[in-house]
């Protein structure tokens, strides 16, 4: 992965984490984080829930994609 790539990918996590720290205060102390097949909610978890899950999702994901060509087989290597 490219440096640059890598970088705005970053950037990404940090807004999105200073999105959420903005808007902490608005934010309900219960949020629906489960819906089963009729569209109705069925679990509901903490707003810190979400801070963990977004982000972690976003720099799990882009960490993933800065490891992953380490670990391939030169055979299938990308050109950059």
């Amino acid at each position: 992965m490219k440096t640059r790539y890598f970088l705005a990918g970053l950037a990404l996590v940090a807004l999105v984490l200073g999105l959420t720290a903005f808007y902490w205060g608005d934010l309900p102390e219960r949020v629906p984080v489960h819906w089963n097949a009729a569209g109705a909610i069925d679990r509901y978890g903490s707003r810190w829930e979400l801070v963990l899950f977004g982000p972690g999702m976003m720099l799990g994901t882009l960490l993933l994609f800065a490891v992953l060509p380490w670990l391939s087989p030169r055979r299938f290597k990308v050109e950059d």
